[in-house]
């Protein structure tokens, strides 16, 4: 697979958007722009991934410390279920060996309309080495349940990977489960 980094005057960028734009309801999302503009800063890193000409999928992530917060991943509706989330994931796990891996998803809700998509989700991280981790996120679109790689998640490191990310716009709430 080829990667790229992401930049907003890219020829590929109204491809990227679509697929953004597609993938995450819009109260999940920023303005792609604002958030590739904010890739200037070394922290934040925004990839595409090709296979030949064909667009497999994106990862927007931050480094911190010992963190990493992958705040999207999106994969191409038209080549789901070939592997290619999973390329990427060990393409992150290889390129930072020696860094926890955090990121959010839906909590599973029963009740919720997409419970389906939510549990195959979650399934989808356990068969790439993550867990379920006690934290929660709290923010302005929703609650999160919080997957991580690599041994218990440490509260602290958590909070500091999700400060460099939001550069102080705004102010997650991370609580944790009484049995974390």
């Amino acid at each position: 697979m080829l990667v790229k980094n992401v930049r907003l005057f890219s020829r590929n960028f109204p491809e990227i958007k679509k697929l953004y734009k597609s993938a995450f309801p819009p109260n999940e999302t920023y303005p792609l722009e604002i958030l590739t503009l904010m890739t200037l800063r070394k922290q934040l890193i925004f990839r595409v991934f090709y296979d030949d000409e064909t667009l497999c999928g994106f990862i927007y992530y931050c480094l911190a410390d010992q963190t990493i917060y992958v705040s999207y991943l999106a994969i191409n509706d038209a080549i789901r279920g070939k592997g290619y989330g999973t390329k990427i994931i060990n393409w992150l796990l290889e390129t930072y060996p020696e860094k926890q891996i955090v990121l959010n998803v839906e909590p599973l809700d029963e009740k919720a309309a997409n419970y389906d998509q939510r549990q195959k989700r979650v399934r989808f991280y356990e068969r790439n080495g993550f867990y379920l981790t006690p934290h929660r996120l709290k923010e302005p679109g929703g609650e999160y349940a919080t997957m991580a790689n690599k041994g218990k998640l440490p509260t602290q490191n958590f909070k500091k990977v999700m400060s460099v990310f939001s550069w102080g716009l705004f102010d997650p709430i991370i609580e944790q489960d009484a049995t974390g």
